[in-house]
């Protein structure tokens, strides 16, 4: 989200950034214009305190780092000299209002939709105040010759549009690289979805392979002990062994059954859910196990020759 908003931030600093520039540029042409053209030297000086304000609001963004300030140090000197210009000449049939409209648009691009609103409040705020001057006959409205009024008209209107034009296809630049960020985003994602997907099938195969080398040599045990019992059951005597050792070795048998039994229900989860399926886990206390069928292993021949346990002397009796 934060690096979302920091994208937002550029976008919008590259965007004043150009406006800037290109308002000052077509500033300084009105001033030449006004200045050996119009011959109103009071229009050149306002057009000129505007274009210089313009002109330093990246500075002021790059000082302040507060894109909104930056935003509204833009508008207002866009919007001060076009009110103090018109009501010091012909009031408000000057052609220079028709700027008027750029700026809540030129506000809220530059900054964020608060601002665009209250820059379209301060800006009527202004044109109703040039109204009421006017209906208080406290404007001069100069008069100015008509075909210079119509020149100074069409010279407004055709900076006007090529204003609004040049923001345009910079918003749509600014559109066309975010939506190539977001598609890039994307991949980007894509790539690391499936990067998680295949590292998830290498680990659920290392989990069927440990699984499968587990159960052999449980199935082994389980087969083993299964025969003890059966060696050490009631129908079942031998000179060796007291009654008891029989009872005793026969629990730990009983014991490491359980045990292996545990074990092997963890395995068989362990591949259900490497299949993808959700179980609950379980778990199984082998220390009691693996301790008695050590002490069984100890007695019993054929355990611990598989084992690798060294065995005691004793030996079961033979199947009578």
């Amino acid at each position: 989200m934060e690096s979302s908003l920091d994208r937002q931030a550029q976008r919008q600093a590259r965007l004043l950034r150009s406006f800037s520039f290109g308002s000052s540029v077509l500033g300084f042409l009105y001033v030449a214009l006004a200045i050996f053209v119009f011959r109103t030297p009071l229009v050149a000086l306002l057009t000129l305190i505007a274009t210089l304000g313009v002109l330093l609001a990246p500075l002021t963004l790059r000082f302040t780092g507060s894109q909104r300030a930056a935003a509204y140090q833009l508008s207002g000197s866009i919007l001060l000299p076009i009110l103090i210009m018109s009501g010091m000449t012909v009031g408000l049939s000057s052609p220079a209002l028709s700027w008027l409209a750029a700026i809540p648009l030129l506000a809220m691009a530059l900054a964020d939709r608060r601002s665009g609103i209250l820059w379209a409040g301060i800006t009527l705020a202004g044109l109703a105040t040039l109204v009421a001057l006017d209906h208080l006959h406290l404007l001069p409205n100069t008069q100015v010759p008509p075909a210079q009024l119509r020149d100074a008209a069409a010279l407004t209107w055709t900076g006007l549009i090529g204003v609004v034009l040049v923001m345009a296809l910079l918003c749509d630049k600014l559109q066309s690289d975010a939506t190539q960020a977001i598609a890039q985003a994307h991949q980007e994602l894509s790539a690391k979805n499936a990067s998680l997907a295949e590292r998830r099938d290498h680990l659920m195969a290392q989990v069927n392979s440990v699984t499968h080398r587990i159960n052999n040599p449980l199935q082994y045990i389980m087969s083993n002990t299964e025969y003890l019992l059966m060696m050490l059951g009631p129908e079942r005597t031998s000179p060796d062994l007291s009654a008891p050792e029989r009872k005793e070795l026969t629990s730990a048998m009983e014991e490491l059954r359980r045990g292996v039994e545990k074990l092997r229900e963890i395995t068989g989860e362990l591949t259900f859910s490497s299949q993808g399926q959700n179980l609950e886990p379980a778990t199984a206390d082998q220390l009691p196990a693996t301790r008695q069928s050590a002490r069984a292993a100890a007695q019993s021949p054929p355990a611990c020759r598989s084992v690798g346990v060294p065995c005691a002397p004793r030996t079961l009796a033979p199947v009578v």
